[in-house]
């Protein structure tokens, strides 16, 4: 691959001086491709920290392809760059166009992130995790030796990890960004379904679990015409994007995993592309006779599957009694039962003999896995009189006296929070306020209490806890919550007074997609009344609409005050004639398009170094030192 930056000439540096003022701008020119000037068939973008907003240097990215027949556990691209020293990604992608469909970043410290086409000009990444999934079968009983892979794209793309579960049916996805865009997960075992599925996980959370469905091992050989075994070729089940596909070996055989049961070996790819359909199978091993690329219908094939004849399982209705929860709804499950089955708040279908479970569930509970409680029967003869009773999951206690610094009890009203989606402060509800608190929950995983004092002179407090899985009652001791008279953090404006009612941005690694925030307001006293913070949180203000995002991460213990820079810069950028123009601007982590005469403020004081790029220019690369009075500096763009 050729790189622009190998014939690109840099002129010497040009030092221009504001009117009447001791202050300097130093603009170098490249040829180099950025974001704003991008050349037809370049990508160009700056690689950063979600976080602290710093360049990642030296990141492998890979322009990956879809492919029709993607295998579980392979891995493969088109095209590989790295990031250079200030994070900027460049790949000429002119010459594999069509043979790419996302992009693929792969760093020591910040383990695997995609996305999906040419992307923004600034990529986010955010910190890699090690995620733990359990699997589980039909039955709910954990899974050993599955083995998983976690794909970053659609399941034409390949998977970025694999890893293959323990005796207790966990297995821990290495190096992830467990808030990926599209982060799926595909199971491989004998016995067990697809289990196509999403990771949504934060730091000190469970397991997120992954339930299959029955599905047989489906075996056999792919034979031609004359009956000799065709290697090499790729079986499947069309059901998702990932298939589930199989590649034949040099006796032709294969053994396809995860699916559906009624969809069966049915395609097969040879080499050339040639696409041969089948009837599904009932029966296993099966053989697969492709025809002759002549015969008269080239594109059918013909299965022979072992003598017998497949078992039908006969059904009935089985009254049931839901118990645990609003909105109740039961649906049975076995091996072989049809994806559409019955299901309901009074009656399910069930086989008349074999195992079988009964998932119980309701509409619209709130966050966490597993939604349902599986309740598992060896035969329909085993059971009670009906209606059958069946219980959703016991809600979790969550106790704690709410406290003042001195430890004195304090009453106020306390609630777990139901959505993520929820920044602003609720209003304390009317009633009893108490001290000691005991608060009922279906939610799992990590989440804020909500504690409101009736006292005005103690700030409410939003409080990180982390719920158990589902299962029998749990109770989850929290002790002394302490509410405080003090805010964790104070935003004043650059003049040092307050900043009220202004909106704050916030991150933590690990709690949100990358280039994503939750928005919490400041108090009349400027003081935060978001979520508790902790050292490595992000905290993103814009005062006025003019500002420049001013980003900064917490360090210590806190309490913390941060005051906003009063840095102001404004750009004359001009092309050769003297005549304003539109630039792209890249200041760090931050993209914006400049207007003429418009001013950037809230920068910080000091050095900074800005990236102009217009479509027809050479990037001018700005050197300046931002002070807080307005000098206007004049960039000349140049032709390239």
């Amino acid at each position: 691959m050729s790189d622009p930056r190998v014939n690109s000439t840099w002129l010497p540096a040009v030092v221009l001086f504001a009117a009447g003022a001791p202050a300097q701008v130093t603009v170098d020119y490249t040829d180099d491709v950025y974001p704003g000037n991008e050349r037809a068939g370049w990508v160009a973008s700056r690689v950063v920290d979600d976080l602290t907003g710093e360049p990642i240097r030296g990141a492998d990215v890979y322009f990956v392809r879809e492919a029709e027949t993607p295998l579980a556990g392979a891995f493969w691209f088109t095209r590989r760059t790295k990031t250079d020293a200030g994070g900027w990604l460049r790949a000429r992608v002119d010459d594999i166009e069509g043979q790419w469909h996302i992009q693929v970043l792969r760093h020591p410290d910040y383990g695997v992130a995609a996305r999906v086409g040419t992307g923004d000009a600034i990529w986010r990444v955010g910190r890699p995790f090690d995620v733990p999934v359990r699997i589980v079968d039909w039955r709910g009983a954990a899974v050993a030796g599955a083995r998983i892979g976690f794909c970053g794209g659609c399941g034409h793309t390949p998977d970025l990890v694999n890893a293959t579960t323990g005796p207790d049916g966990v297995a821990w996805l290495r190096g992830i960004d467990p808030h990926s865009d599209i982060g799926d997960v595909y199971v491989q075992h004998p016995g067990l379904g697809l289990g196509y599925d999403r990771v949504r996980w934060c730091p000190g959370e469970g397991p997120t679990i992954v339930r299959c469905r029955w599905s047989p091992a489906m075996t056999g050989v792919v034979l031609d015409h004359l009956g000799q075994p065709v290697a090499g070729a790729f079986v499947a089940a069309l059901d998702v994007h990932r298939g589930p596909w199989a590649k034949t070996g040099s006796d032709g055989s294969f053994t396809l995993l995860g699916a559906r049961p009624e969809l069966g070996p049915s395609h097969v790819r040879t080499a050339g592309e040639r696409e041969i359909w089948f009837e599904a199978a009932a029966r296993f091993p099966v053989k697969l006779r492709v025809p002759a690329v002549d015969a008269e219908s080239p594109n059918e094939g013909s299965i022979e599957q072992p003598e017998g004849t497949a078992e039908e399982t006969t059904t009935r209705k089985l009254r049931v009694a839901l118990t645990g929860g609003e909105r109740l709804d039961a649906v049975a499950d076995w091996p072989g039962a049809p994806q559409g089955r019955a299901r309901g708040a009074g009656e399910v279908e069930i086989p008349t003999s074999g195992p079988f479970v009964v998932s119980v569930y309701a509409k619209g509970a709130p966050r966490g896995r597993p939604a349902a409680r599986d309740h598992f029967f060896a035969d329909a003869a085993a059971l009670a009189a009906e209606p059958v009773p069946l219980a959703w999951f016991d809600a979790c206690e969550v106790v704690g006296r709410v406290v003042d610094e001195g430890g004195q009890p304090v009453p106020a009203h306390v609630a777990v929070r139901e959505s993520w989606s929820e920044t602003a402060l609720p209003e304390s509800p009317d009633g009893a306020a108490q001290a000691a608190f005991a608060v009922a929950t279906h939610r799992t995983g990590l989440t804020l209490l909500e504690v409101m004092p009736v006292a005005p002179d103690l700030r409410p407090r939003l409080a990180w806890i982390t719920l158990p899985e589902r299962g029998a009652a749990g109770r989850v001791e929290l002790g002394d919550v302490v509410l405080r008279s003090r805010p964790e953090l104070v935003v004043n404006a650059p003049d040092g007074s307050p900043l009220p009612g202004v909106e704050v941005e916030w991150a933590r690694a690990g709690c949100q997609e990358a280039g994503a925030t939750r928005v919490f307001e400041l108090g009349e006293d400027g003081g935060w009344l978001g979520p508790d913070l902790m050292e490595g949180d992000a905290v993103v203000v814009r005062a006025a609409d003019d500002a420049v995002p001013f980003r900064h991460v917490l360090a210590g213990q806190g309490p913390w005050t941060i005051q906003l820079p009063a840095g102001v810069l404004a750009l004359d950028v001009v092309d050769a004639d003297g005549v304003a123009m539109q630039a792209w601007c890249i200041l760090g982590d931050h993209e914006d398009l400049l207007e003429p005469g418009q001013v950037l403020r809230g920068l910080p004081l000091g050095e900074h170094v800005l990236h102009l790029s217009a479509e027809g220019y050479r990037t001018a690369v700005v050197r300046v030192r931002v002070g807080d009075q307005l000098e206007p500096r004049r960039v000349v763009m140049q032709r390239r």
